[in-house]
Parts: C-alpha cells; sequence; structure tokens
C-alpha cells in the first residue's frame, strides 16, 4: 500500500498534547488559594488523654502548607506540578510567564508559612529545617547531639479538679 506524496494527516491534529490542569494562572491561583483556606479551616488534631476518669482533649494544632498537600488538593501528582513549571521555563508568551509567576508565588506562600510557623513554635522546627533543605545532614547531625538551650515551653490546662501538662 502506498500513501500520496505529502500525506501529512497528523497536522490536520487542532491541538497537540494535553491541556493544562487549569485553563488560566487565576484559577491555578484560586485553586491554590481555597488549598490554603481548607488548611487554615481544618487543622491538625493533637490528642491529649487525660487522667483515667477524664475524657480524652483534642487540642487543634497548626497545618502545615506543603506542596504535596496543595497537588493532593488539585487532583494532581507533585511531579506533574514540577514537570509543568519545568515545561513553561523556556517559554516566554505572557500566559507561560504568568503561570510562572503564581507558582512561584504558591511556592513562596508555602515557604513563609512553614518557616514562619516553625519560628514561632507552632511547627517542629527541626522537621521544617529537614523539608525545607536549611540545614545540611553534617550540622543537623551535630545539633542533634548538643541538648537544647531552652526547654521547651510547657503548656497546662485546667480540666475540672486535674491539671494537664502538654
Amino acid at each position: 500500500m502506498s500513501f500520496q506524496q505529502g500525506n501529512q494527516l497528523w497536522q490536520l491534529r487542532e491541538k497537540h498534547g494535553r491541556d493544562y490542569l487549569f485553563k488560566n494562572p487565576e484559577a491555578l491561583w484560586e485553586a491554590a488559594c481555597g488549598y490554603f483556606q481548607w488548611c487554615d479551616e481544618h487543622p491538625v488534631i493533637k490528642v491529649v488523654r487525660g487522667p483515667r476518669s477524664l475524657p480524652v482533649l483534642a487540642l487543634p494544632k497548626l497545618r502545615a502548607y506543603t506542596l504535596h498537600g496543595l497537588c493532593v488538593y488539585l487532583g494532581c501528582g507533585h511531579k506533574y506540578f514540577n514537570h509543568f513549571e519545568a515545561q513553561l521555563a523556556g517559554k516566554t508568551d505572557e500566559v507561560s510567564e504568568e503561570y510562572l509567576r503564581v507558582i512561584s508565588l504558591i511556592r513562596d506562600v508555602i515557604y513563609e508559612q512553614k518557616f514562619t510557623a516553625a519560628a514561632a513554635g507552632e511547627l517542629n522546627p527541626s522537621l521544617i529545617a529537614r523539608e525545607m533543605n536549611l540545614a545540611n545532614n553534617a550540622q543537623m547531625a551535630h545539633l542533634s547531639e548538643v541538648p537544647p538551650v531552652e526547654p521547651k515551653k510547657e503548656q497546662i490546662i485546667q480540666w475540672g479538679e486535674h491539671t494537664i501538662r502538654i
């Protein structure tokens, strides 16, 4: 079977590849803000067991913003998100540059929330420092051998006649 010279049926396609997960950068930003709001409205619950005669106490704790959490919320994998960002990196059109600005802003919001919360003691500073690549392994190993300078602030909750130390 032979085809006519110049047969290029593939060029008749109206588009090539998949559509973006979001129609425009504004939709991506709105979805990310939805994730940030969801995190704020759904704190992690820390369970504190009271004395035997008292029920369990549930304390709300700050939920850290994460890129993985954002991707789950958006319905994509973090590899998709990173690949999407990498594909935009070489493009100079206005839409691609706006997507890159939004992605950069999302990463900055996540970084700032974790950094500030860790500095305020709301999140584990060592865990956040490692996750944010703020300390290398040699420094972390050295720090783990040194006892903390300040003892952790103790929270006291009065529950009826009982005092619960956290």
